[in-house]
């Protein structure tokens, strides 16, 4: 039984905040940047998530991903490094554990350009709702709320699977989650509707909105695996 104070909307429950364990620091690591490689035409599922925000709000964002097992490692590098300009590999003891890339080639925003017209996981348009990223800097009142599947009318796509299979292997075999940035997005009744929480329902252990009380814009999707 999930505990949790009962909220406006039957489909959430207000938890506490989810604490981390502090990372261990460890000094003995080095980054070096990985060979450039030829740009691909094809954008698969996983690579439209990560991109999409870069597209649509039209800035470089920084993306990061664990590597866990050969698994994530050759997904990374078959569908997503092809379509970035600048990609580090971090090391610890001589060992490969993170991979983070910025700067989304102009042929792969051509390429989603395409897709948003017609194609693109559906995700990526309902996660990423506006073009405009402004975060209000300084503190503020958070509050955290899980959805209850059972209120939620899931929808299976195809791409999905892809997804989760993708994010059992790399971040949620590391941290357990993954904190998705939605834009656009507010605390309000429909938002039980959305694709993102109707397909991502399907796989995960648990999801939480993270919300801003001062205009109930939600700042934090957190999937848990």
């Amino acid at each position: 039984m999930m505990e949790g104070k009962i909220i406006m909307y039957d489909w959430l429950i207000e938890i506490e905040e989810q604490k981390y364990p502090a990372p261990t620091i460890n000094e003995d690591f080095y980054i070096e940047k990985a060979p450039p490689v030829s740009s691909k035409t094809s954008l698969s599922p996983i690579c439209q998530l990560f991109s999409g925000m870069d597209f649509i709000l039209e800035e470089d964002v920084y993306t990061s991903f664990p590597i866990t097992n050969d698994i994530t490692l050759n997904i990374v590098k078959n569908e997503l490094i092809p379509h970035y300009k600048d990609v580090k590999q971090v090391y610890i003891n001589n060992e490969l554990h993170e991979i983070f890339m910025i700067g989304l080639k102009e042929e792969s925003k051509q390429t989603l350009k395409a897709l948003l017209t017609n194609g693109i996981y559906p995700v990526v348009p309902d996660l990423y709702r506006s073009c405009s990223f402004n975060r209000i800097v300084g503190r503020r009142t958070l509050k955290y709320y899980s959805v209850l599947f059972d209120c939620i009318d899931p929808i299976f796509l195809k791409e999905t699977q892809e997804i989760a299979y993708f994010l059992k292997h790399s971040f949620f075999q590391k941290e357990g989650c993954i904190s998705l940035v939605p834009t656009g997005w507010f605390l309000k009744e429909s938002l039980k509707d959305s694709i993102t929480l109707r397909s991502f329902c399907t796989f995960a252990n648990e999801i939480v909105l993270v919300v801003d009380e001062s205009n109930q814009e939600v700042i934090s999707l957190d999937i848990y695996g």
